[in-house]
């Protein structure tokens, strides 16, 4: 079953589409190979993007992966800003907002691992997934607490 935009446009390309574009993007500004040229990176993660759209078996690899991928890069970007917080920094920085808002986001994930576990290839239950969270949550707390009390 196909869906279709206002415009007559096949859903399922529109995403592949936006998800090979992004990612091409991403890979060329994060390289910064083009970072003298205005506008290159977009026009060649756009030619890529449009090329690979129009491939048929691609567009379906794609889609049958899209949401354990973006799943997948969800998690990826929260391990990335825990790294952010824990790595990096301004010396003095106060961590509890950013602390607030990751364990809300891990409460967030928590809350929902009942639908988000059965789509990932990972032999663990949900509250085998809690339990990690929990104590997630627990570190950070301490790491909260020692940082704050090193500030001060």
């Amino acid at each position: 079953m196909t869906f279709h935009t206002a415009l007559g446009i096949d859903i399922n390309v529109l995403a592949s589409f936006l998800f090979v574009f992004a990612i091409v993007y991403a890979l060329l500004a994060y390289t910064k190979m083009f970072e003298g040229t205005k506008g290159a990176s977009v026009v060649i993660a756009l030619v890529i993007a449009l090329f690979s759209a129009m491939y048929a078996p691609l567009v379906g690899f794609l889609v049958g992966i899209l949401p354990i991928a973006s799943i997948l890069l969800v998690i990826l970007f929260l391990f990335l800003f825990v790294q952010r917080v824990l790595m990096g920094g301004a010396p003095g920085a106060d961590a509890v907002p950013i602390a607030v808002i990751l364990g809300i986001s891990l409460i967030l994930i928590g809350t929902l691992w009942n639908s988000i576990w059965p789509l990932l290839p990972l032999p663990t239950t949900p509250d085998n997934m809690l339990w990690l969270i929990g104590i997630f949550l627990v570190l950070m707390l301490l790491y909260v607490v020692y940082r704050h009390g090193h500030a001060a």
